[in-house]
Order: C-alpha cells, then sequence, then structure tokens
C-alpha cells in the first residue's frame, strides 16, 4: 500500500472511506459523511392589481451549504485551502480575495465493492467553516477532519 510520503493523492489513502474528494485531478481527502447535495429555486408571489388571486414565478436558484464529516486529508495544499477563510477574516495585512478560495472540488461515492457509484462536481466552492481534530499518530502527515462546510455555486454529475 502506499504510504503518506510516497504520493500524497493516491487513492488508497481514502479507501476506507465512502465519499473520496478530488481536485485538479488528484484525491485531497476523504469522508465518512456528506449531507444532501441540494439547490432549489425561490418563489415570488405576486397579484396584479386587477385580479385579486397571487400568483407565483420563479426567481434565483439557490444552491445550499454541503457539509462533509469524519474524514482524514493527506493533502497540505488542501488542508491550506481550507483554511483561508480564517486567514481573511482575522488577518488584516495581505489577505487572499474571496475569488482565489474557490475551488471546484469533485466528491465521488463509493459503495462496499469499491466501485464509483456517483461523482458530483460541486461548482467554485469555498470553506465557510472547517473543524479539524489532531493528528491522529505523531509520525502522519494526516490532518484529521472532524467537519468542513462548503458554500458553492451550483453543482453537476459527471458521467463517465
Amino acid at each position: 500500500m502506499t504510504t503518506p510520503s510516497d504520493n500524497n493523492s493516491h487513492p488508497d489513502l481514502y479507501q476506507s472511506f465512502k465519499f473520496r474528494l478530488k481536485w485538479d485531478g488528484k484525491y485531497i481527502a476523504g469522508v465518512k459523511q456528506v449531507s444532501g447535495i441540494k439547490e432549489n429555486i425561490e418563489a415570488i408571489e405576486y397579484r396584479e392589481p386587477s385580479n385579486p388571486w397571487s400568483k407565483k414565478i420563479f426567481s434565483m436558484k439557490k444552491s445550499s451549504a454541503i457539509t462533509l464529516e469524519r474524514g482524514t486529508s493527506y493533502d497540505p495544499e488542501f488542508i491550506k485551502w481550507a483554511n483561508l477563510y480564517i486567514q481573511s477574516i482575522t488577518d488584516f495585512g495581505d489577505t487572499p480575495s474571496l475569488l482565489d478560495m474557490r475551488k471546484d472540488i469533485t466528491i465521488e461515492l463509493y459503495n462496499e465493492a469499491e466501485e464509483l457509484v456517483v461523482a458530483y462536481v460541486i461548482i467554485r466552492c469555498w470553506v465557510s467553516e472547517f473543524t479539524a481534530l489532531p493528528k491522529r499518530h505523531t509520525n502522519s502527515r494526516a490532518i484529521s477532519i472532524q467537519k468542513i462546510k462548503l458554500e458553492n455555486e451550483g453543482w453537476s454529475t459527471v458521467s463517465w
């Protein structure tokens, strides 16, 4: 089996996870639980002056934040990106812009037979909440993720 020092993006590192995250073609994390991936369209109610009945029309499309829980990452760039939102709030000096924080991430769902069931591309997402746990072992470069919340601009399914 590949060790984290051999290749941080190797899928075997995340084999025990039902959900695996990718960006730029490499695996960056594995998580045990993902909230619903959801979009909705707001309805606006209006009434014409000459009509006593109201009507509904559609308005903006909204994408709900996606929460990922109980995971692990060996990728230092992913952890650095996940912490960018904290830096942008707490630093008054050279902070990254929100545009630098947005990234497309693919969430893959695997079944018990290790077969890919479905994959979603989460579009232009950024981290609004991140709770990390201490490292599991002193010799491991892994970061344990308790919870990470991804704000996003929508999603699409991947056909393969």
